[in-house]
C-alpha cells in the first residue's frame, strides 16, 4: 500500500474508498504519521473538524514526535477554540519534543497573529535561548524584529555561525533586499559599481549589490 493510492482516490474524489484505504493502512502502520495526517486533513476536507481533531490526537498518542502533526492539530484548535487551546498545545508539543524550532516558531507566530507582541518576543527570546543554532528562528528573528538599517549588521554577524544559517536568512530577507534595490534603481543607482556608492550605504550596499548578483546568476540557472 503506497502513499499515492490515497492521493489517486482523494484526487478522483472517492471518499469512502480513501478513508477505507486510510483504515486498512492504519491497522497495519499506526506509527505511520503520514496516514494521520490524511485522515485528519480528510476530515477537515469534510468540515467534520472535531474528527479531523480525534485523528490528530489519536496519531499523536502513536507518532508523539510528529511535528507535522503537532502542527495540525495547532492549526485546528485556534480555528476551533481560539488562540488559549493553541498555545496549550504548543505547550505540551514543545514539552514532548524539546529544542524544536518548527515548535517555537509555531508558537511564536500564533502569538503575532493575534497581536500579542510581547508574548511573542518572549517566546522568542525562549526560543534562541534552547535552539541557539537555528537557521530559521534567527531568519524569522530578524526578518521580523530588527530594524531595517541593522539587518546588514545582523546578517553578518550571524553568518559565521553555520551553514542552516547562510542558507535561511537569505531566504527570508530577500524581499527586503529586493524593495531596497527597487529604491536603489530609482534614485539612479542600480547600476552604479559598489565602490561608488554613495558613502551613506557603507557595506550595507556592497552586500546588497552582491546578493543581486548571486540572485541573478541562480535565476539565470534555474530553468522550471
Amino acid at each position: 500500500m503506497r502513499i499515492f493510492s490515497f492521493s489517486t482516490e482523494r484526487g478522483l474524489g472517492n471518499v469512502e474508498e480513501e478513508r477505507k484505504l486510510l483504515d486498512e493502512g492504519l491497522k497495519k502502520f499506526p506509527s505511520f504519521f503520514k496516514l494521520w495526517l490524511m485522515l485528519g486533513q480528510l476530515e477537515e476536507r469534510l468540515d467534520r473538524l472535531e474528527k479531523a481533531k480525534e485523528a490528530y490526537d489519536l496519531g499523536l498518542k502513536h507518532c508523539p514526535n510528529s511535528i507535522p502533526l503537532w502542527l495540525s492539530l495547532v492549526n485546528l484548535e485556534e480555528n476551533l477554540n481560539g488562540v488559549t487551546s493553541a498555545r496549550a498545545v504548543l505547550t505540551l508539543a514543545r514539552n514532548k519534543n524539546p529544542q524544536n524550532p518548527q515548535l517555537w516558531l509555531a508558537a511564536t507566530r500564533t502569538e503575532l497573529r493575534h497581536g500579542n507582541n510581547k508574548e511573542a518576543d518572549i517566546l522568542m527570546a525562549k526560543a534562541l535561548h534552547e535552539c541557539p543554532n537555528s537557521g530559521i528562528l534567527w531568519a524569522a528573528y530578524i526578518e521580523s524584529m530588527v530594524p531595517l538599517p541593522l539587518l546588514d549588521g545582523w546578517t553578518r554577524l550571524l553568518m559565521p555561525s553555520g551553514n542552516v544559517i547562510t542558507i535561511a536568512m537569505p531566504l527570508l530577507l530577500w524581499p527586503s533586499f529586493s524593495r531596497i534595490t527597487v529604491r536603489l534603481r530609482k534614485l539612479g543607482l542600480g547600476s552604479t559599481r559598489p565602490s561608488q556608492l554613495p558613502q551613506i550605504l557603507g557595506i550595507f550596499g556592497l552586500h546588497t549589490s552582491n546578493l543581486n548578483f548571486s540572485m541573478g546568476l541562480m535565476r539565470t540557472r534555474r530553468m522550471f
